[in-house]
């Protein structure tokens, strides 16, 4: 994670927590009557948000579990895989906290997460244009689509790999596989070489590996 794009992330957060901030002070957390449209809006912004904080965190949580030596690699996580695990946890901030606005209807709450809103595209926009650079330095054949980058981003890489029909493997299943399994590492070459599996062959996802 670039410096900037690290300030974009605690402005977010900071910018996050004023959208709740707000929404207190002008007395939005009150019940109050929703018409028909208003609960349709709410709920499909509230199951995707719900979804990718749940996934997000479950990733976050399972990444320093199974990486025992993060206390000395520590470095690794701000600089490769923070911007992987973090962003859809702010995509879910983002569209949790519109939920609030439509909640609410007022407009200090809207105008704070509007801010909010403009921070998450600038930052989404320089880690997609970041991506795309180190795709090209890391010598790679072809070039991953942006709409590919903005999924894997905002979404996240597990979720796109599940969708494209993989099943999760639990690491302590990994000595079933059979002897003759081909194992494709889809990291980007900078992780490859810091930590892999035994005979594992490197192809950075993005490639169109069939």
């Amino acid at each position: 994670m670039e410096g900037a794009e690290r300030i974009l992330t605690i402005l977010a957060y900071l910018a996050a927590l004023a959208v709740v901030v707000v929404a207190g002070l002008v007395g939005g957390f009150s019940a109050r009557e929703l018409s028909t449209v208003q609960l349709t809006v709410m709920i499909a912004l509230g199951v995707p948000a719900a979804f990718l904080l749940t996934i997000s965190l479950f990733g976050l949580v399972t990444y320093f579990v199974f990486i025992p030596s993060i206390a000395e690699d520590g470095h690794l996580f701000s600089r490769v895989h923070a911007t992987q695990l973090l962003h859809p946890l702010t995509t879910s901030l983002v569209l949790g906290l519109a939920v609030l606005c439509v909640f609410t209807a007022a407009i200090p709450v809207w105008i704070s997460w509007v801010v909010l809103l403009a921070i998450y595209l600038v930052q989404t926009g320089l880690i997609v244009r970041r991506t795309l650079q180190e795709h090209l330095m890391n010598e790679s054949d072809g070039r991953p689509s942006v709409l590919f980058v903005l999924l894997n981003l905002i979404i996240g890489g597990e979720v796109i790999t599940i969708a494209g029909g993989a099943r999760p493997l639990p690491p302590w299943r990994l000595h079933s596989l059979p002897e003759d399994t081909w194992i494709v590492d889809v990291r980007t070459k900078p992780e490859f070489y810091w930590n892999r599996l035994q005979g594992a062959e490197n192809y950075p996802w993005g490639r169109g590996l069939i």
